[in-house]
């Protein structure tokens, strides 16, 4: 019997480094990508801000920060974070990249990572395609509703 080999690109996750942090801010700059994410910074170009940010993000030790890797790029990066008293995880994926596969591969390592339960996902309501990853892995959703302002 023949062994297949899978060809596709392998998805990692690991702990964030500086040298990510340009792609992120490129990542960030992307209105469509920003209209879906269910909260974003008002100053996406504001590297002051971004920079602290990070900084702050990294160095909290209630926080679990990744990126997420993608056939050796810098895919997007996930977390987990509290919010009024209930344990929250967000990612963000470049779109280049969406319906592959890469964030529900990402979410499942990182859920091996994150081991606090409940978890809970915020989705925009009208992004449907996030919707199947909270599905996947039990995470009690929570729906946001879309902000008034439409992408640029």
């Amino acid at each position: 019997m023949k062994t297949q080999h899978s060809t596709a690109p392998v998805v990692t996750i690991r702990k964030v480094q500086d040298r990510d942090l340009e792609a992120f801010f490129g990542q960030q700059q992307d209105p469509d990508a920003r209209y879906l994410a269910a909260f974003v910074t008002d100053h996406p170009d504001d590297r002051a801000a971004f920079d602290r940010h990070w900084q702050r993000l990294r160095t909290d030790p209630e926080l679990t920060v990744r990126i997420i890797v993608y056939a050796g790029r810098t895919a997007g990066h996930l977390g987990a974070f509290d919010r009024d008293g209930e344990r929250e995880v967000t990612y963000w994926l470049d779109r280049a990249i969406w319906g592959r596969g890469v964030a529900t591969e990402a979410l499942r390592q990182f859920l091996e990572v994150e081991q606090q339960r409940p978890l809970y996902a915020r989705v925009v309501e009208d992004h449907i395609a996030s919707w199947p990853g909270t599905d996947s892995f039990s995470l009690a959703r929570r729906v946001s509703t879309r902000p008034v302002a439409a992408p640029t």
